[in-house]
């Protein structure tokens, strides 16, 4: 069975493969377990590195999913095409977009090292940006529409569920879901982008900025604008549910890879917190007030107040190796496309910190110990 845990591996499937991805590999990225010594077209599943060029069917099958990030270089500033106050960045099919809160907008075509200006936004000030099934997706705060676009070059104005104060945007499980408050219509959902569905977040946060994240099954938002002792979950965009956490805080960061939430604050006094399944919610060790949290490829990174520099860490308590971020609070939003991390900036106002993630020529294999102490895990090859 690929890409599943039945061996105890504890990285699972950090990046949600999906089993269709292997349909045309046979059973290549298969992983097993047995006595003895590796077959001919097997390979110890330990964690090691090998070149994408020297097994290319076994990285088609499992990519990058066990391959860390590479945080040996530090980051470099790239000039956005205007001064403004950017507010959000994602990324889907090959390009980075941000946007700001005036509606201007930025794309790049080749990994965030140049970024030309796109079309502009419908007149509103926006908070954020999502992408999935094929589209682009950005919320304004206090009106009842949303904009999309395929390319960033032509917006198109979509009917929101009300003009709530929209601040927050994922996609996840086959839908987006919105967030602007615990009010009637103050959240929704849709499947593609355009038509959007309300629903009621009677419980948890209320209005006023919030930071998004999904994973396990759930979104998570919490309360960006106020310290909140609580966030709100949802499965599908529809029912709500309000979950504590130990302490009250800002949820400045909120982040998901490795099979947990991380969520981080610029509270005093409130450290990191975890959580499995974004219900039940734990205190982590975090040093410093961090403003944002990122995820990528087997790692966490914590933006702190000031900016100058950045904490990795893949366990709730173990964090690693600091690297050095550009000045400038570079903490606002981050996406992550084809190797590298672009993070936009509270302060900066033309300018974009970019890192690369990831080595051009080698990944990894996940590494799985087996259930059973007389056998030993495999990842099938060829």
């Amino acid at each position: 069975m690929a890409y599943g845990n039945p061996l105890g591996n504890p990285l699972g499937n950090p990046l949600g493969i999906p089993r269709s991805a292997i349909s045309s590999i046979s059973a290549v990225g298969t992983v097993m377990a047995h006595a003895g010594i590796a077959a001919a077209n097997e390979l110890p599943a330990d964690g090691r590195s090998l070149l994408k060029d020297n097994y290319s069917a076994l990285y088609r099958a499992i990519g990058d999913a066990y391959t860390q990030a590479v945080t040996t270089n530090s980051f470099t500033t790239v000039s956005l095409p205007a001064t403004a106050t950017w507010v959000s960045v994602a990324y889907g099919n090959g390009l980075f977009i941000a946007i700001s809160s005036t509606g201007l907008s930025a794309v790049s075509s080749d990994f965030g090292a140049t970024w030309q200006a796109g079309g502009a936004l419908p007149a509103a000030t926006y908070t954020g940006i999502a992408y999935g099934g094929g589209v682009f997706v950005a919320i304004a705060t206090g009106v009842a529409f949303s904009a999309s676009t395929n390319d960033g070059a032509v917006w198109t104005q979509r009917v929101m569920p009300s003009a709530a104060a929209w601040s927050s945007i994922a996609y996840g499980g086959g839908r987006f879901v919105a967030f602007g408050g615990n009010i009637a219509n103050g959240a929704g959902y849709s499947l593609d982008g355009i038509a959007w569905v309300a629903s009621n977040n009677t419980a948890g946060i209320g209005t006023g900025q919030s930071r998004m994240a999904y994973g396990s099954g759930r979104f998570v938002v919490g309360d960006l604008s106020n310290n909140s002792a609580y966030v709100s979950s949802t499965a599908d965009g529809v029912v709500w549910t309000s979950s504590a956490l130990p302490t009250a805080r800002r949820v400045t960061g909120l982040a998901y890879g490795n099979g947990f939430f991380v969520a981080t604050s610029n509270t005093t006094g409130a450290a990191a917190t975890y959580s499995w399944d974004g219900l039940s919610w734990f205190s982590g060790t975090a040093t410093g007030l961090n403003l944002l949290a990122a995820f990528a490829f087997g790692r966490f990174f914590l933006f702190p107040v000031t900016g100058q520099s950045v904490v990795n860490f893949d366990l709730p308590e173990k964090f690693g190796t600091a690297i050095t971020s550009p000045a400038n609070s570079y903490n606002q939003s981050y996406a992550v496309g084809g190797g590298y991390m672009v993070v936009l900036s509270t302060s900066s106002l033309n300018l974009v910190a970019r890192i690369s993630l990831l080595p051009a020529t080698s990944f990894n294999l996940p590494s799985v110990q087996a259930l059973d102490p007389d056998k030993t895990a495999f990842v099938r090859v060829s």
